[in-house]
């Protein structure tokens, strides 16, 4: 029976999976090692020699035995499956799958990514050809604010690339950064600090163990990465009240970025430039760049220019 002969390959390090040939679409229980992730089988049917990739291992939470799955491509995280042998269904954690295009062939295999690579390789099912893939991501033009999907070199080194919307080339550095900070007297572990990078983005850090007070540590981080986490960590919000409205210039009445009208209740995030959005899609222009959609205005220049002003401000009060 294919659930004894489970049973006892799972002792041996083997997985036990139902496939379906590629050619007449029979289902069978196959075995193949455990954590690999490409294998062949023949079909008992037609005789057909298939090839399989993509899968991975998991544990039935009924039976307690070692399986392997077709995860969809996605994401990856939490899904369901039927186990092979018991037939009940359980729930695992699986990585993120992708559909690959092999250079040589065009034909799609299925790879697992490592969690966090932009940048990985697989061998073709069909040919066996070594492909090295580098995943392309979405950045905004410096110079006409539009989405532009490019793919990053192996490395982090910077680069540049031209728009196709505008042709200007835009340069992308987002290296980390490593910055050496000299700790105040009296300052001891779990404290936190502030910092100024050069970037004069306002920083905050725990000082970690084993720091001495008046001694240095070394902090990372990524300059354009953090700048739109804390532009999005800090922008002020409000929500509209039925009074607001009423007093508002007709302008004034509807998001420029999805041209709906604001409506009492509504939570706004405003820039420091004074220009005002729906929260949500504040939030979702600051992620791909923290300039003004309106003016076009960095977000953090524009908030030390106010502070600098009502700083100004208070000192003419006091002179006063």
């Amino acid at each position: 029976m294919p659930q004894e002969a489970a049973s006892s390959s799972s002792d041996a390090g083997q997985a036990t999976m139902s496939v379906s040939c590629g050619r007449c679409q029979q289902t069978t229980l196959v075995q193949r090692p455990v954590n690999c992730s490409v294998f062949e089988f023949g079909c008992p049917s037609c005789n057909t020699k298939n090839r399989v990739s993509g899968s991975v291992d998991a544990k039935c939470g009924s039976c307690l035995r070692i399986v392997g799955i077709q995860p969809p491509a996605g994401n990856g995280g939490r899904i369901s499956f039927s186990c092979p042998l018991c037939h009940k269904i359980s729930t695992t954690t699986v990585p993120k799958v992708v559909s690959a295009r092999c250079s040589r062939c065009s034909s799609l295999s299925q790879v697992t990514v490592p969690d966090g690579s932009t940048s990985y390789t697989f061998s073709c099912v069909h040919c066996d050809t070594l492909n090295q893939v580098t995943e392309p991501y979405s950045v905004m033009c410096t110079f006409c604010r539009r989405s532009v999907q490019v793919e990053r070199p192996s490395g982090g080194v910077d680069f540049t690339f031209p728009c196709p919307h505008c042709g200007m080339q835009n340069r992308v550095n987002d290296n980390p950064v490593d910055l050496v900070v000299k700790l105040p007297e009296n300052y001891r572990q779990g404290d936190t600090i502030r910092i100024d990078t050069p970037e004069g983005l306002k920083l905050e850090r725990e000082v970690p163990s084993g720091a001495s007070s008046g001694g240095n540590i070394t902090i990372s981080y990524q300059p354009r990465k953090l700048a739109r986490e804390l532009a999005q960590e800090r922008l002020p919000l409000h929500t509209i009240t039925d009074g607001e409205l009423d007093r508002a210039p007709e302008e004034y009445n509807e998001c420029p970025i999805c041209m709906e009208e604001y409506r009492v209740g509504d939570t706004l995030g405003f820039f420091p430039c004074f220009h005002r959005f729906h929260e949500k899609c504040a939030k979702n222009s600051l992620s791909e760049s923290t300039r003004c959609p309106m003016c076009n205005e960095d977000f953090h220049e524009a908030s030390t220019k106010g502070e600098k002003m009502l700083s100004m401000t208070s000192c003419d009060k006091t002179q006063a």
